[in-house]
């Protein structure tokens, strides 16, 4: 949510962008490269959590109701019967209203996962690949429980392009979905299988094999990209699976991994000196724990404990923040940021809050989604000029 520099009017929940499929929420389907209000949303108080898909939104408000517009071809939108292919203002999900108590919502490229407060979770869109763990590999409008999580109580989820997962109470990892680039880390022998076709995934939720060590430090957060997974835990480890091709996991090469391995991460990679040294309070770290990672399509940030941001992966469109379009196997500092308290990805850019609430964005532009006005690509961090980020 966003307010005026300078203003002391509430902030309110604005969106930028591609427009093409109503995604922004305000009516028609023009792109917009400025910060301007959905209306729908008249107090961003009663908002306590916005996702966005690959041309789909979704916000949930404090009192459990979830809303989503944008693209519904495949479903997406969980509204379920007659819907338009495109909606482009937010429209509640009615099947939810006085029956579910929805906590928490994720979205994927074309389909939406959303947790209730009895710890099910719920699915609904694209289901070509095996994503929405239904059994079946069939697009389905209306959100449906997911029955093989139904006696388990699930805490987070996260969803990529065609692959999705769930952290449970217990500190258990499901995946499902495309496995075909070893997304779902559930070993070489489940990717194989996949490799033989569109609809070769796994649908339904498996359990993911997590490393011995993870049972005095469990898992706490998910996030998935296009083709790869990170999970985060307690300590601030990192682990990763998948597509190499990019080098989004941080590893190195550009090796797929079928199963999870450990990412070591350096806040002081790539900026030993001058202004982008470390920042953390002793002046420098040999390794760094990780508080937050988020992944776009090909490519991943993590923010680590000392308030750096590091990126890897595909740059085409400089979403790495390194000044150039050269990608990265290895983790590398975004130079030109202060102290960073929250991170983000969409799918060729990223962006960056510090702790006074001002953003940063950087990447792919050219439908005004970075919101500097020039429907242009930025290689380095800008600020978002005349606004700034509501913080707590």
């Amino acid at each position: 949510m966003l307010r005026a520099d300078g203003s002391n009017a509430p902030p309110r929940l604005m969106a930028f962008g591609r427009g093409f499929h109503g995604q922004l929420g305000r009516g028609g389907y023009d792109d917009a490269a400025e910060p301007a209000a959905v209306e729908a949303f008249a107090a961003a108080g009663d908002i306590s959590d916005v996702h966005c898909g690959g041309s789909h939104c979704a916000v949930l408000c404090r009192d459990g109701r979830l809303f989503t517009w944008g693209l519904a071809s495949s479903g997406e939108l969980g509204h379920g019967g007659w819907t338009p292919i495109e909606v482009d203002t937010p429209r509640c999900v009615a099947a939810f209203v006085g029956k579910v108590h929805v906590r928490a919502v994720v979205t994927g490229a074309n389909h939406t996962l959303a947790i209730a407060d009895s710890g099910g979770l719920w699915a609904c869109g694209r289901g070509r690949g095996g994503q929405l763990g239904q059994g079946h590999f069939n697009d389905a409008g209306p959100m449906q429980q997911v029955e093989g999580l139904r006696g388990e109580h699930v805490v987070a989820a996260a969803a990529g392009a065609a692959h999705s997962l769930a952290l449970t109470a217990c500190g258990g990892v499901w995946s499902w979905g495309d496995a075909r680039a070893g997304q779902l880390g559930q070993g070489a022998a489940v990717a194989a299988h996949a490799a033989h076709g569109w609809d070769a995934g796994v649908p339904l939720p498996a359990p993911v094999p997590l490393p011995a060590w993870c049972t005095a430090d469990p898992v706490v957060a998910l996030a998935a990209g296009g083709h790869h997974t990170l999970l985060r835990t307690a300590s601030g480890r990192l682990l990763a699976c998948g597509r190499g091709r990019h080098g989004a996991m941080g590893l190195g090469d550009t090796a797929d991994r079928h199963s999870l391995v450990e990412v070591t991460v350096d806040c002081g990679a790539g900026a030993l000196r001058g202004p982008n040294r470390c920042i953390c309070r002793l002046g420098s770290c040999a390794s760094s724990r990780v508080a937050a990672m988020v992944a776009g399509r090909d490519h991943t940030l993590v923010l680590t404990a000392c308030g750096a941001v590091l990126a890897a992966g595909c740059n085409s469109y400089g979403c790495l923040g390194t000044g150039d379009t050269v990608g990265q196997t290895n983790f590398v500092r975004v130079a030109s940021l202060p102290r960073i308290t929250g991170i983000a990805a969409g799918e060729s850019h990223s962006a960056a809050v510090a702790a006074d609430g001002q953003l940063f964005l950087w990447g792919r532009g050219d439908w005004g989604q970075l919101g500097s006005s020039d429907y242009r690509s930025h290689w380095r961090p800008v600020p978002l000029r005349g606004h700034s980020l509501a913080v707590a």
